[in-house]
């Protein structure tokens, strides 16, 4: 996956694995705004899916307004995490 000038590579999952458990990989990545970035992100699933993915893999979080993170989670259950670089140290 190539986004906003970074590049994330993942790969199939080894013999054995199961998606299910959502335990294939994580990746952290600091964004400035995460709404822009989940409305691109939203916009391809439509475009690739015919909707945005809430359920399942892939899948994409769902996002409120003011939200400082979102998640992407592939199909074999690696995670991409968006963290708004701003967002407060400590969360409920």
């Amino acid at each position: 996956m190539r986004w906003s000038g970074f590049d994330l590579h993942f790969v199939k999952a080894p013999a054995g694995h199961d998606p299910a458990r959502e335990d294939g990989g994580a990746c952290l990545v600091m964004v400035d705004s995460v709404a822009p970035n989940h409305a691109a992100f939203v916009q391809a699933m439509r475009r690739a899916y015919g909707k945005a993915l809430a359920t399942g893999r892939p899948r994409i979080t769902r996002f409120r307004t003011g939200a400082g993170r979102s998640t992407l989670v592939a199909p074999f259950g690696n995670s991409v995490f968006f963290i708004q670089r701003d967002e407060p140290t400590e969360l409920e």
